[in-house]
C-alpha cells in the first residue's frame, strides 16, 4: 500500500513539475517570434546563475525600485523614455548579428517596474523616437515610421529624415533633399502634403558637418503654437577649414534657428549663436524660453526667447571638479517646472536638478566603469531614470525610480538591485538565447 502511495505521489509530483516547465515554457516565444506577450510581473533573472525564478509573494511584498537590463551582446542606448496607456515604456537599442545595428527593444513596464511586454522591432535603429497620440515615430536615418503602442508598424516614409514632431494630428518632419533642409507636413496616414524650404546646406558643409549630422542631426520642437528648428551650420572658407582646428569656444561654427507658424510656414531664420561647436545639441521649449544644451569637452546651457535671442549661457553646469579629457553629452527635460540636464560626461553619468538657470541639485552615476543617464521621465510623482552601466558587474541598461528633487542616492539604488538579481536577459525573455 505504502508502495501504492508512494507511486502515486511520485506521478502526482512528475505531472505538476511538467505543467510548471509548460507554463514556463508558454512565456517565452520560439525563435522569430519578436514579442513576449505576457511577461509575469514577478518575473526576475539571477545575475549569477543566469537562471529564471518566480517569487510572487516575495516580489509582491517587496517595492522595486531599479532593474537591468541585458543583451547577450551589447546594449547601446536608452533611446527614450514616456508613457502611454498608464504604462511605462522604454526603447532601448541593441546590437544586431549584422553590421548594421537595427534593433530596437520595447519595454512596457508599469509604475512599480514590473516589466510586462518586450517587443522586438525590426526597423533600423533611428537616430531618435518621438512620442504621439497613435504610437511612436522612428526617426531616421533612412525612413520616418509610425509605429503603434504594440510596436506594429502603420506607415514608413523612405527618406532622410532628422526629426519630428506632431501638432494637431498633423506630423511635421525635417527631412534633408539634394543638399537643402525642408519641414514636410504629413497626414495621419502617412501622406505628405508638402515640403517648405528651411535651409540651404553646402556640399563642403555638409561634409564637413557629417560627423555632427550623424551625432546629432537638426533638430525639431513645438510649443503647441509654433515650431523650432536647430541646426549646426558654417560661415565662410575659414569657419569650413577650422571646423575641426580646436577645442575651444573660438571654433567657427554657428547655430541656426528657425521658427515657424502651426500651419509649417516660415516665421524667422537666423543665427542663434556663432560660436562653441561640439559634438552636437540637444534642445526643450520651457515655458517663454527655449533652453539648448550644447555638446562638447564641457557641456554648456544656453536659454534664448522663441524669437532667437540669447538671454543666458551657463558655461559647464556639470561639476567642474571631473575631468574633461571624454567630453560631454546632455539631454533635456521639463516636467512641473523643474528643468533637468542629464547624460554622459567623461565616463560618468549625470543628473542635474535647475530652476531657472542656477544649479539646485545635482547626483552622479559612477557604479561601473562607463555610466550614463539617457533620459527622465516624471510619473506619479517619482522620476524615473532610464541609462547605461558597462563594467564587470553587469553590462547593459537600467530603469530606476528616485526622488525628483534628487536627495537619493543613484548608486546605491541600482547597487541594491544588482544585488538582489534584478535583471532581465533580454535575450532569455524572447527565446533569442
Amino acid at each position: 500500500m505504502r508502495i501504492k502511495l508512494l507511486a502515486l505521489s511520485l506521478g502526482l509530483m512528475a505531472l505538476a513539475l511538467f505543467m510548471i516547465i509548460v507554463v514556463l515554457l508558454s512565456q517565452f516565444p520560439s525563435e522569430g517570434v519578436t514579442t513576449s506577450n505576457s511577461i509575469p510581473p514577478t518575473r526576475t533573472s539571477s545575475a549569477r546563475t543566469g537562471s529564471t525564478t518566480q517569487n510572487t509573494q516575495s516580489m509582491s511584498r517587496n517595492e522595486i525600485n531599479a532593474t537591468f537590463f541585458t543583451w547577450r551582446r551589447k546594449i547601446l542606448d536608452c533611446k527614450t523614455l514616456s508613457v502611454s496607456d498608464n504604462k511605462l515604456i522604454i526603447f532601448l537599442e541593441l546590437v544586431t548579428p549584422t553590421k548594421v545595428n537595427k534593433t530596437l527593444i520595447l519595454s512596457k513596464l508599469d509604475h512599480s517596474l514590473h516589466i510586462e511586454n518586450l517587443t522586438l522591432i525590426p526597423w533600423e535603429s533611428p537616430k531618435r523616437v518621438k512620442h504621439v497620440h497613435r504610437g511612436f515615430l522612428l526617426v531616421g536615418p533612412s525612413q520616418l515610421v509610425l509605429i503603434d503602442r504594440n510596436g506594429n508598424s502603420v506607415w514608413n516614409l523612405a527618406g532622410n529624415f532628422t526629426d519630428a514632431v506632431e501638432i494637431d494630428e498633423w506630423i511635421y518632419a525635417l527631412e534633408f533633399v539634394d543638399g537643402r533642409l525642408y519641414l514636410a507636413r504629413i497626414d495621419i496616414k502617412g501622406k505628405i502634403h508638402e515640403r517648405n524650404f528651411v535651409a540651404e546646406i553646402s556640399r563642403d558643409a555638409m561634409e564637413k558637418l557629417k560627423y555632427l549630422y550623424k551625432e546629432s542631426p537638426p533638430i525639431l520642437l513645438t510649443d503647441g503654437h509654433y515650431l523650432y528648428a536647430f541646426w549646426y551650420d558654417l560661415k565662410g572658407r575659414e569657419a569650413l577649414e577650422n571646423v575641426n582646428a580646436s577645442r575651444n569656444d573660438n571654433e567657427s561654427g554657428v547655430i541656426e534657428m528657425a521658427k515657424f507658424y502651426s500651419n509649417g510656414s516660415l516665421a524667422y531664420t537666423g543665427e542663434l549663436i556663432n560660436r562653441s561647436v561640439g559634438g552636437g545639441i540637444s534642445a526643450i521649449t520651457l515655458d517663454d524660453k527655449i533652453v539648448l544644451s550644447v555638446w562638447s569637452f564641457n557641456c554648456s546651457l544656453l536659454f534664448a526667447d522663441k524669437d532667437g535671442k540669447v538671454i543666458t549661457r551657463i558655461k559647464n553646469p556639470v561639476y567642474a571638479g571631473l575631468p574633461t579629457s571624454f567630453g560631454c553629452l546632455g539631454g533635456l527635460r521639463s516636467f512641473s517646472g523643474r528643468l533637468y540636464h542629464f547624460g554622459w560626461y567623461s565616463m560618468v553619468g549625470f543628473l542635474d536638478l535647475l530652476r531657472e538657470d542656477s544649479l539646485v541639485e545635482e547626483t552622479f552615476l559612477n557604479m561601473q566603469e562607463n555610466n550614463d543617464v539617457g533620459d527622465i521621465y516624471l510619473w506619479n510623482g517619482t522620476l524615473y531614470v532610464c541609462g547605461l552601466v558597462q563594467g564587470p558587474q553587469v553590462n547593459g541598461a537600467f530603469i530606476a525610480k528616485i526622488d525628483p528633487d534628487l536627495k537619493e542616492d543613484l548608486n546605491s539604488i541600482l547597487g541594491e538591485a544588482l544585488k538582489q538579481g534584478s535583471v532581465i536577459k533580454v535575450d532569455k525573455v524572447l527565446g533569442r538565447g
